[in-house]
């Protein structure tokens, strides 16, 4: 009776001397960075596009620029994380050569598992997030204790004040065409304080230059300010204003949907794992515990941020994940102790 293999490709391995593999590592690394350059630079093409795309959840059309180069700092980072997905199977590739040398001739084959399954599962992940996880995310975070500017609409009130500016010019009225014009700045900056006083020593002017109908309208416009002045400092939820900066945004938004992309490779990772024989099913079962801590931290760095609510949602496919992974692994490992039943009979 022969002893058994550990299925790791001894005879591979002892052909390669440290500085060999050093080597190889070299190698790989290079070509892995040849492909994100290469993914990037063809990513650059279509990066304006992909940023109105990621601004899709945010309701407001545009974000914050602080920096002088925060803009173009926030455009490469696009490209490079567009570059990244890109290059993911290019990327696996890379890893599978690697570790290749230490592989008997039979599990050689199963680049043909690795390879598509990762590639599934890593796509599976991103659009999760997207699909998912980033708008629950951006509409929870973009309307906690907020107000959003949009909200508070003045329009009819510039409208009608323009009608009375257009009505006081044919007239002549001078005193009224300032306070019109001042009534219309602080419509257009929102100012409803300003407004309202204007507006009312406006209608006061039209009254006693007896043009009823139009002091009718100033009225109007004084009414409509104190009603949704009043809203506005009834609603004492609205504590922040939504107006975030292009880089806490997309650095928020590409964190999610790559790194969870990446975490969906789990279940295969631990197959081969039990497949080569580093780990056995029970001993993932046994340390479910730690398995929810460890999701718990993990979910955090995927999302920057700490409310409950996104941190749940991210966990809850990390759980069935890892659960999926004790399945694989006993696969796996199911596998790795037939083999080692087979070679020791030979």
């Amino acid at each position: 009776m022969t002893t058994a293999n550990t299925g790791l490709g001894t005879e591979s391995m002892e052909a390669f001397s440290i500085l060999e593999h050093l080597n190889e590592l070299r190698i790989r690394l290079t070509w892995a960075a040849g492909g994100i350059v290469v993914a990037t630079i063809l990513a650059l093409a279509f990066t304006v596009d992909l940023l109105q795309f990621i601004l899709q959840p945010y309701e407001n059309s545009e974000l914050v620029v602080l920096g002088p180069t925060e803009g173009i700092e926030t455009f490469f980072r696009v490209a490079i994380t567009a570059g990244l997905i890109i290059s993911m199977p290019w990327l696996l590739f890379q890893v599978w050569k690697f570790v290749e040398p230490a592989l008997t001739k039979e599990e050689k084959k199963y680049i043909y598992l690795f390879l598509p399954t990762t590639v599934i599962l890593f796509s599976i992940g991103i659009l999760f997030a997207w699909f998912v996880l980033v708008p629950t995310a951006i509409n929870f975070l973009s309307t906690f204790l907020t107000q959003s500017p949009q909200e508070l609409t003045l329009d009819a009130e510039i409208q009608s004040n323009q009608e009375l500016i257009d009505f006081m010019g044919s007239e002549g009225l001078t005193s009224g065409l300032i306070l019109a014009a001042e009534l219309d700045q602080y419509l257009q900056s929102k100012d409803l304080g300003l407004a309202k006083t204007f507006a009312t020593a406006l209608e006061d002017v039209l009254s006693a230059a007896e043009y009823v109908e139009q002091a009718a309208v100033a009225q109007s416009i004084v009414l409509s300010i104190e009603q949704k002045a009043g809203q506005a400092t009834t609603d004492d939820a609205n504590i922040f204003r939504t107006e975030w900066t292009s880089d806490a945004y997309i650095s928020f938004v590409l964190k999610m949907v790559f790194w969870l992309g990446v975490s969906f490779e789990m279940p295969v990772i631990f197959y081969f794992i039990g497949r080569f024989g580093f780990m056995e099913h029970r001993t993932l079962a046994q340390q479910w515990r730690f398995a929810i801590v460890g999701v718990s931290v993990l979910a955090a760095i995927i999302t920057p941020s700490i409310d409950p609510i996104t941190m749940l949602i991210t966990m809850l496919p990390l759980l069935v994940l890892y659960f999926m992974s004790i399945g694989t692994t006993f696969i796996g490992y199911r596998q790795h102790q037939r083999k080692l039943g087979l070679e020791s009979e030979s």
